[in-house]
């Protein structure tokens, strides 16, 4: 790709739901190099999907880490907000 990023952020990725925030939550995320030596994070247990920095702010951030909970516990929810914003 030409970000320089390799890997999808969920098993699913062309499919709309919450699986982003479950893989973002319910993973270990260890710092990898793509192949054009980027730093992205690699989840630990299949090693097949990626997240940057940005991604796990998201989790890490008090301000935000409630929303990913939130969406992680409840799809129908983000589907909700998901469609109003858009």
């Amino acid at each position: 790709s030409k970000s320089g990023f390799e890997g999808p952020w969920t098993h699913a990725p062309t499919t709309l739901s919450n699986g982003f925030f479950q893989t973002l939550w319910d993973n270990e995320w260890v710092e990898t190099k793509s192949p054009m030596n980027r730093t992205q994070f690699t989840d630990k247990a299949t090693k097949s999907l990626m997240m940057l920095h940005t991604d796990l702010a998201f989790k890490s951030d008090p301000e935000f880490r409630k929303f990913v909970k939130e969406y992680k516990e409840d799809n129908d929810l983000f589907l909700r907000d998901f469609a109003a914003a858009w």
